[in-house]
């Protein structure tokens, strides 16, 4: 099938079906049988990619990169790899867009035997930064461990989903997108081509629903991804919401917060996203995120986008940053918007100062900071307030004013070295 990544680009996903014909999706008009499909563009590539301590957990600084499309091969070199690198008991995160959904179920039955930890991530490895698309394929290929950031903007979608649900712990941090539709069927020809084949009966169709959910069951996921897949057509994809990430057990930690992280957006900005558990019974998944960028006259601006919970919003109240003690602030309005590209059908409100140099000169002295809420005109409340980690932070600021052709750099932040 086709799916949409959150970059906006696309790709196809199938699923495999006994008699060599295979289910997938596709988001373009279906051409006639007998045409070929230039799909699986981009077979699945495996490296062990290393970065800087902690990167992927405590005391995790190694991992293996998944990328691109589960094509008929992915198997045979995902078992290769892990006897080669002996990498087998390194956390993979995965950053893609579908494939041939048998190809992928047949790595997650491999990869719950190994009890491994599977999450969504964007490898991004520093040699890349400067080498063509071309180049750093070839060097992703080379078997080498390649230094690299990882990101949590990643997407996985289609066939992709079967191999997240195989993890023994499941990673989705915010930011990321687990996107679902509904399958069509497809041949694979010994040559290599892939065609669409002729309407799958309702007999088949049941059966490989059945097969999928038996799949889903077997790995801890609730089989209602299903129902929800089923309702896409596959012309589209569908992301689903923290909540239903949650509900479906595919990720249900009640608190997560990714690092600091340089957006390439124009102008450049520096962003913390960030997942609570929020409401009167605390079931509510919630996206939050802080921002800076470059403001007028060599300002910076500071944006929190706040994911509201049913007890959120609509009612005056005051929303501040509380560092040290001390409280910062921050301007807003009672309007709501819902903003689908972060969070299916969940409503934000908007907070912010174009003036962001006090809460820069304070948490470069501090390892946290603190979002509170309070009424209007009283001190804000910290005994419920949001803790979030200012580490990274300053090495981030830095290089984003270093883009913005800012010289200085604020108050106890330490340059990114050449």
């Amino acid at each position: 099938m086709r799916i949409v990544l959150a970059a906006l680009s696309f790709a196809l996903s199938f699923a495999v079906a006994p008699g060599g014909e295979a289910l997938g999706q596709a988001t373009s008009a279906v051409p006639p049988a007998s045409d070929s499909i230039k799909l699986l563009k981009m077979p699945m590539v495996f490296y062990v990619a290393r970065g800087e301590p902690d990167i992927c957990g405590p005391g995790c600084n190694e991992w293996i990169a998944a990328e691109g499309e589960f094509d008929a091969g992915a198997v045979a070199r995902f078992r290769a790899f892990l006897v080669k690198t002996r990498a087998a008991k390194l956390p993979i995160y995965i950053h893609s867009s579908g494939g041939l959904t048998e190809r992928a179920s047949d790595i997650g039955r491999f990869i719950r035997h190994r009890g491994m930890t599977v999450g969504v991530s964007k490898t991004v490895p520093e040699e890349c930064k400067v080498l063509d698309e071309k180049s750093c394929n070839a060097l992703k290929r080379s078997g080498k461990t390649l230094i690299a950031e990882l990101s949590p903007l990643g997407a996985c979608a289609s066939a992709c989903v079967y191999v997240l649900a195989a993890g023994k712990i499941r990673q989705v941090p915010p930011g990321a997108r687990v996107g679902v539709h509904l399958s069509q069927t497809v041949r694979l020809h010994a040559d290599g081509r892939i065609t669409v084949a002729p309407k799958a009966s309702q007999v088949k169709i049941g059966a490989n629903d059945a097969r999928q959910r038996k799949y889903l069951s077997e790995m801890g996921v609730d089989s209602r991804l299903m129902d929800i897949a089923s309702k896409i057509p596959h012309e589209s994809v569908y992301f689903l919401s923290r909540d239903e990430i949650a509900n479906l057990r595919i990720d249900a930690r009640e608190f997560q917060e990714t690092g600091w992280i340089v957006m390439p957006s124009k102008p450049i900005s520096v962003r913390k996203f960030f997942v609570e558990a929020k409401g009167p019974e605390r079931k509510e998944f919630r996206l939050g995120v802080v921002g800076l960028s470059c403001s007028i006259a060599g300002h910076t601006q500071l944006i929190y986008l706040r994911g509201l919970a049913s007890n959120e919003g609509g009612r005056a109240q005051a929303v501040g940053l509380v560092v040290d003690g001390k409280e910062i602030p921050l301007a807003g309005v009672l309007s709501a918007t819902t903003l689908n590209s972060l969070d299916a059908g969940v409503s934000f409100d908007r907070w912010g100062t174009l003036y962001a140099e006090e809460f820069l000169k304070q948490v470069a002295k501090a390892e946290n900071f603190a979002i509170a809420v309070g009424a209007v005109g009283r001190p804000l409340q910290t005994g419920g307030a949001t803790q979030l980690s200012t580490a990274g932070l300053s090495r981030a600021v830095a290089t984003m004013r270093e883009k913005c052709g800012e010289a200085a750099v604020y108050s106890g932040a330490a340059a990114p070295k050449p």
